[in-house]
């Protein structure tokens, strides 16, 4: 009830602190871009281009780090074969 109570009296003040936003009549888009016309929940598709991107992250790494584990596994036993010889 207090929310209620709070916009009807923000609304009713003449003069806010803050600056109150108006509807835009005119929709112009600022130059060198264009106006969104995209639809939907927007989080969606944000989360669902996060999750595309770290998906193709963690594969790269994995790939990078399947190739480079074979070398420091050799690099690994050459150690601790110089280590048992010394």
């Amino acid at each position: 009830m207090t929310g209620i109570c709070m916009c009807a009296t923000v609304s009713a003040q003449e003069n806010p602190a803050w600056p109150v936003l108006k509807p835009v009549i005119e929709k112009k888009a600022l130059p060198g871009t264009k106006l969104l016309e995209a639809g939907g929940d927007l989080s969606i598709a944000m989360v669902e281009g996060v999750d595309r991107f770290l998906d193709a992250e963690i594969a790269k790494v994995m790939q990078e780090r399947g190739q480079g584990s074979a070398s420091r596994s050799a690099s690994a036993s050459s150690v601790t074969t110089a280590a048992a010889s010394g």
